[in-house]
């Protein structure tokens, strides 16, 4: 067994979201407490892993609950908040950083506590947090902890929490379905590894590109983002269809394509498989394809979940595939590339 910590931190992700699904009614309680006045939107942001965490939490916020979410990234928020928020925005602000240090998303929450009096959130993943002691609340899912540099095990755990968070908001609509996460992971975890990992051994492949749409679109962001960081490998994302529209040029045999589809993107991928086999390239296809071909490999998830639930049970198979293609190139997954002082950035006005 590799002794990689992010080796035990992804495959042990089922036991984190299971401790994760027992924690969420004291946190509910603690968010509920809090929100005892008005707000007019809801924000989510972050930095890196964390601001695709964000794009897809703030999607199922508005799917449940109905109400008016942004998802941007912090550096945004911190810049130029009036191009996002009216003068009279009292926002809700969920501010998230695994290890609840992040600069540009503290100074964007004192930035929208100053101009906007919004009341704001730390999610962070270890307890009083920097961005814990700017913010109204924290919520730490400290059962996350993680110790290699990219982000896994605590970015399904995260998502899955704030997952539950709005399904207690919404009275519970999704509680049946979200109780299985922790089983639905630990069954798919290993079947993943049997489908991705020859993918990942074979050096061959110099591309990787992921699409997605909707809901799965900042799924397959998150995935490259862990090509990127774990096997120091050129990764891309693109949205499903636009991938046809330019980027698909950049296709060949050296080429892998994941593909997250949705039921929105049904009626339209037996033309985009079909343009991509054309190119000579490999396919990795999360579901059913409609296409059979031997360069197209199915990675059958079976996960019985709607599309707003599925990027949970999905964050597992970029980490996988990045993972092993770290270990075939002999990099350690652990550790930053170019491991250099943090610079924390301050206020301009500081």
């Amino acid at each position: 067994m590799p002794e990689h910590n992010s080796f035990h931190e992804i495959y042990g992700q089922a036991q984190v979201c299971a401790e994760t699904l027992k924690r969420a009614p004291e946190r509910l309680k603690r968010l509920r407490a809090l929100l005892s006045g008005n707000y007019s939107s809801i924000v989510m942001t972050g930095c890196g892993s964390s601001q695709h965490l964000a794009k897809l939490a703030g999607w199922y916020w508005r799917e449940v609950l109905g109400a008016e979410s942004i998802a941007l990234p912090a550096s945004e928020l911190l810049q130029r908040p009036r191009h996002f928020l009216k003068d009279d925005s009292r926002p809700l602000v969920f501010a998230i950083s695994r290890t609840g240090g992040t600069s540009e998303t503290r100074l964007a929450v004192e930035t929208l506590r100053d101009r906007y009096e919004a009341t704001t959130i730390a999610i962070t993943g270890e307890p009083d947090t920097p961005i814990g002691r700017v913010c109204d609340l924290e919520l730490a899912f400290d059962e996350s902890r993680e110790k290699s540099v990219a982000m896994t095990q605590a970015f399904t755990s995260i998502l899955y929490g704030l997952c539950l968070l709005a399904d207690g908001m919404a009275g519970g609509i999704d509680a049946a379905l979200l109780n299985q996460v922790p089983e639905i992971l630990s069954r798919q975890l290993g079947e993943t590894e049997t489908i991705v990992r020859p993918f990942a051994e074979d050096l061959s492949l110099t591309r990787f590109i992921y699409l997605g749409s909707g809901a799965l679109w900042p799924t397959a962001s998150e995935a490259a983002l862990k090509m990127t960081e774990m096997a120091l490998e050129t990764a891309v994302e693109h949205r499903t269809l636009e991938f046809r529209h330019g980027p698909k040029a950049i296709l060949d045999r050296a080429a892998l394509v994941t593909i997250f589809p949705t039921e929105a993107d049904e009626p339209y991928l037996t033309v985009l498989l079909n343009e991509v086999l054309a190119t000579d390239a490999r396919v990795l296809f999360v579901g059913e394809s409609p296409v059979s071909h031997e360069r197209i490999q199915v990675l059958n998830t079976r996960v019985d979940l709607p599309e707003r639930l599925k990027p949970i049970a999905f964050a597992h198979i970029g980490q996988e595939l990045a993972y092993w293609r770290a270990v075939a190139r002999g990099c350690n997954p652990d550790v930053s590339r170019h491991l250099v002082r943090t610079v924390m950035l301050q206020s301009p006005t500081a």
